[in-house]
This record gives C-alpha cells, structure tokens and sequence, in this order.
C-alpha cells in the first residue's frame, strides 16, 4: 500500500547475448528502460555510442495487419463467446515462441486480398445493378440499342423530364420537323423514356429541337443489343458474383477455424513489438550494448540471478533528489486496495516523492459510493453479479481491478442499504400495503423522513476526510524535513478549527483567534515585503473560510443523491402497488429499479471520484508520477498462465 522502491539500474554487455538478455528480461517483467539521453552529435559519446533499429516498424506494421485480419473474421464469421466466456491461456514462453509468426501473418495478408477481393465483388455488384435498373424503363424496347439509323431515318433514345409536358415537344417537332415521330417506351415519376426518330438531312435540327425541351440522350445508347438482352446478361454477370462472393466468403469462413492461432499470434508480435521497441533503445557499440532503467528494489536480487547467466557488468544505485522526476511509478497494493489503482490512474499517478493514495480512496470512495446507493437489494446485485463474472470469465488486469471495485462498493452498498433500511427502496413495505399488512422496517438512517440527518451527517463525514487530507500532507512535509511548513501550513490550520469547535462548545474562542493570528502570521512568509506578508496572511485567512467552506458544502451531494435514489425508487413501488396486480407490480418494479440502479450506478460513481479528486486531492496530492512500464510479455487475447 505505497509507492515502490526503486533503484536505477545501469547495464553493459555484449551484444551478441542483447536478444537473449532482453528475453529473460522480459520474462522477469521488472526492468523499465529508460530512453536514453541524445548526446550532443560531435561529442566523443556520439561517436561510440549510437541507437540501432530492431525491426520496430515492420513489427508494427505485422501486428497491423493481424489485427485487421481479425476484425475480417469477427465480420464475416464473428465468434460466438458469452459474457462470462474467460479468454483461452497461454504460457509466456509460447507467447514468445515465434516460429509460428510467418505462417499466420501469410493467413493474414490471405484474408486482408480476400477482404479486398469481396469489395471489389461488391463495388461490381453495385455498378452493375445500377445498370440493370437504368436498363428496366427500356424493356419494351425490342430493337437493339446499337440500331441507329436506316438508309434514310436516324433513331436515337433518350430522356425527357416530366417537369416538360411530353405534348408540347411532340407539337412542335411535329410543327416544325413533320417528319420526324417521337415514341414513348415507358415513363416514371422522374422521366420520359423515349425513341426519337428522323430524316438523317434533318437529324441537327431535330436534335438541337428537342434539346431545347431538355432531351437528353439515353446512358445505354452506347450498348448492344436490347435492353433485354442486355439485362440478362447483366443478371448473369450478378448471378457469377454472387458465386464467386460465397467462394471468398466461405475460405473466410474457414479460416475462422484458425482464428484462436491468429489471436495468439498478434499477441506474439505484439510482445515483439514491446521487445523492439525497448531494443531501440539500447545505446550501442560494435561489440557491447548499455542501457539505462529502473527496477523495484524488492526484484533487484532476482535481477541479479539472472544477469549472472550473461557476460555483462551491472549496478544499480538509489535516485538522487535530481532523478525523482524520471523515477517511474509502481502503486504496490494489496487485493482490498488495489482495485482503486484504476481510480487513481484515471485521475494521474502520485509523484515518485508523493504519496499513495489508494488506502484512502478503499475507505472513503467506497463509503461514499454505499452512501449514495444505499440499498441493499441494489448492493447484492453488485456484490454477487460481479463475484459470479469473476467466477466465469476468469478477468485479468484492468478487469480484475474493476470487479474487485465492484465487489467492495456492492458491500459498502449492502451495508448502507442495512443502515437505511432498504431493500430495492420500500419494495417489501408496499408489496405488503398491497395485501393489507404493514411493514416497517428499522433504519438509522431515513433520507425520505429525516433528510437533514443525512446531510449533516454527509457535511461532518467531509470534514473529516478534509482533515486527514491535511494530516496526510503534514506527514509529508514532516518526512521531506519541512518541518516548519508543516507547522504553519498544517499547525495553523488544526489550531483555528479547533479553536472553532471550543468555542461553538462554549469554552473558549481564544484558541481560534490564535489560529487566526497565525494564520495570517505564516501564509504570507514567502513575500519579500512586511505589507506583502500581511497582505497574503489577510487573503490566506479569507482563503481558508472560504475554501474549506465551499469545499465541505460539496458533501452536501451524498445526501442530495442518496435522497434522489430513495424518492425514485420509491415512486416505482407506489405506481406498482397502485395497480393492484401483482403482475403489473412486478413489471413496473423491474423497469423502475432498473432505471434507478443504472442512473445511480452512473451518479455514485461520477460524485464520489468528483469528491476524491477535488476536495480531497487537493489538500494533499502530488501529481505527475510516471507511470513504470517494465519490459514484459504483454497481451490481449489471452491470458498468461505461471509454468511450473
């Protein structure tokens, strides 16, 4: 439950033994390389030293194209796997076994042409019917569209919209061109599909006649034959797609069979790629390799076991107060606090020389997350819905956190839920109402009926959390030799709030007004000037109300929503017994709960890491930890299993 030791390591060794060295450290899973420094281009450094590539590109560019080959399978034959299904295992050393690479990435480039293969059918297939239904308004059409003139007549199709009135064309070709006919072949709601016919010595200006009225020549006046023959054979050009689209489709199908080895594989490359990447990293010569790292000081002997198998020279030192930027940060938790790892994540790691938060968050975030929630019907769901998907699914990583998050807020819940005497609100009271009995249940704790216990209660469990917000910050001046700053920061601040309480107690008001003076006494101390020192004590004192004023005001949200879950739920219920049925009650009862615990589920999350991250945080927290990402077998499709 801190933040891990670690040491910085530095390495040298013979390059031949750089992949097995970088294998057995990934194995490990304990060594975090560091990017090296660039050293200045004319230095001697540079000119020994330099980075080479390790293939990091190409392996990126593999991994590409398993995942894309993947998301081919899961398109055109999705794996049928339940909610609980648990991912298949594996072993780290198969993991890194890459002798199977070249075969799946050929399966991989094979799906991605067949991919390609099947759009191009598609974009066929598309063109085509386009061509078919602009070919439909023509099947009365028995001549062939190539058929353009006799020894005397021109004849052209075209279109005409219906925005014209085919009459007015007809009139005036026949005013004007007497012996030339037009012939309707069909009409639709955009178009006339027409067969204009002429003297070839008047074909222009018949042409330019008819153009005025919109005429336009036909799209498949360029084909051969009629449009039904024309049609046809389209059709068996649509029907040998087709064919050929269920060939492509069944070989995917059938390497879907292959698709838990293509999984496996992009876990591979994906783990090369880590390698790599590391790899590249590596300050070289011609013979000898270095890097620069950390390691966690509870790991360095088990480092040293298995460097002493390689020809290399190591050491690992402790970071100086320069190195606490560039320290990675590793939260070492136990199984009740690590959960909220994910929590603090989201929000930003502690700095190397800050503090772990995560003790804090299991107590305080989960109570106040019970607190909202309060119920206990709705804390059994939590509890036993995430211990049955632990149970099924087997998670890992970050989805073991969550459920354990989970399984720790439905207790909480249970136990609030207890406290206010609620099971899926006042379910039991009003399916009894319903039957003439009354039900009342015992509860400490009554949102509906006493609102202001609940929320003064709310304000003084906030208080309290501010309080070991500043304590926690004092232990860290104290720690980091601060004393005097954690006596007027710290001091100051638990003299005036102390002096508050005796004096709303009737004891004293002396001890705040002390507080007081010392407050606007110290906060200015960092001013050059007397008025300055003044000046920033005045406005750190007016700070002090108001902030810690406003910021304890924000509890006020775990009554308000605590409140708001219980009147909803409780509404339901009513509408239900009101109905009489105990049919309709149940119906209305599982859609009102449902809606109630998934708006709640939503609201006691967001408020209660809104509480953690400003009010709490605020007083204490160290920002900025980089995150320690060790050289190791990662992956996503399975699981890794500990050999024996």
């Amino acid at each position: 439950m801190a933040i891990e030791k670690m040491k910085k390591l530095q390495l040298t060794a013979v390059k031949s033994e750089r992949e097995a060295i970088l294998r057995e450290l990934m194995l490990l899973g304990c060594v975090h390389i560091s990017e090296p420094e660039e050293a200045e281009p004319e230095s001697q450094e540079a000119a020994y030293f330099s980075r080479e590539s390790a293939g990091l590109n190409e392996c990126k560019a593999e991994y590409d194209k398993l995942l894309a080959a993947l998301e081919i399978l899961n398109k055109y034959s999705p794996a049928k796997k339940g909610l609980f299904t648990p991912k298949p295992e594996a072993s780290a050393a198969s993991v890194m076994d890459e002798s199977s690479i070249e075969a799946s990435s050929g399966l991989a480039r094979k799906l991605i042409r067949m991919e390609d293969s099947l759009k191009h059918i598609a974009a066929e297939e598309s063109r085509l019917k386009g061509l078919v239904e602009s070919l439909r308004p023509w099947e009365k059409l028995d001549i062939p569209f190539d058929f353009s003139e006799t020894k005397s007549c021109f004849v052209t199709t075209g279109i005409l919209p219906t925005s014209v009135k085919l009459s007015a064309l007809e009139k005036a070709l026949y005013s004007q061109e007497g012996e030339s006919s037009l012939i309707e072949i069909s009409s639709d709601k955009n178009a006339y599909y027409l067969v204009l016919i002429g003297m070839k010595e008047d074909k222009a200006r018949v042409l330019e006649l008819v153009r005025s009225f919109g005429f336009a020549p036909s799209s498949a006046a360029g084909l051969r034959g009629t449009a039904q023959e024309n049609i046809q054979n389209l059709e068996l050009k649509l029907e040998e797609l087709g064919r050929e689209k269920e060939e492509v489709s069944a070989q995917i199908t059938e390497a879907a069979q292959k698709r838990d080895e293509l999984e496996l594989c992009a876990d591979k490359l994906l783990t090369k790629t880590g390698r790599a990447e590391n790899s590249e990293r590596l300050l070289c010569t011609q013979a000898t390799f270095s890097l620069e790292g950390w390691v966690p000081q509870a790991m360095e002997k088990q480092l040293g076991n298995v460097l002493a198998n390689f020809n290399c020279a190591w050491e690992s030192s402790e970071p100086s107060a320069e190195d606490t930027s560039e320290v990675p940060v590793n939260l070492r938790n136990n199984a009740l606090t690590a959960p909220y790892s994910m929590l603090t994540e989201m929000y930003n790691l502690p700095a190397y020389n800050g503090i772990d938060p995560n003790p804090f968050l299991m107590i305080f975030f989960s109570m106040f997350f019970g607190i909202i929630l309060a119920d206990l019907g709705y804390g059994m769901l939590l509890f036993f819905g995430a211990l049955l998907y632990k149970s099924k699914a087997k998670p890992k990583g970050t989805q073991t956190r969550a459920v354990g998050l989970l399984m720790i807020c439905g207790v909480s819940t249970m136990l609030f839920g207890l406290l206010s005497g609620s099971f899926f609100g006042d379910a039991i009271a009003k399916l009894a109402g319903m039957y003439g009995h009354t039900i009342s249940i015992p509860a400490l704790i009554d949102p509906l009926n006493n609102p202001l216990q609940v929320l003064i209660g709310a304000l003084a469990i906030g208080f309290v959390q501010l309080i070991i917000g500043t304590a926690i910050n004092g232990y860290m001046l104290i720690r980091d030799g601060q004393w005097l700053d954690a006596i007027f920061d710290v001091g100051s601040l638990w003299l005036f709030f102390a002096g508050i309480a005796l004096g709303a107690l009737g004891v004293t008001w002396y001890v705040a007004i002390a507080g007081a003076i010392m407050i606007v006494a110290t906060q200015g101390r960092s001013s050059p000037s007397i008025g300055g020192k003044i000046g920033n004590g005045i406005f750190g004192l007016y700070s002090v109300a108001s902030g810690w004023f406003g910021d304890v005001l924000s509890y006020c949200r775990l009554m308000a929503l605590m409140l708001a879950g219980a009147v909803i739920a409780s509404v339901f219920n009513t509408l239900g017994a009101m109905t009489g049925s105990i049919i309709a009650f149940i119906v209305l009862f599982i859609l009102g709960q449902s809606l109630n615990l998934a708006l709640s589920l939503i609201g006691a999350f967001v408020h209660s890491l809104r509480l953690q991250y400003l009010e709490f945080f605020g007083k204490f927290y160290r920002e900025g930890g980089k995150a320690f990402r060790p050289l190791a077998v990662k992956t996503n499709y399975f699981n890794i299993i500990e050999e024996d």
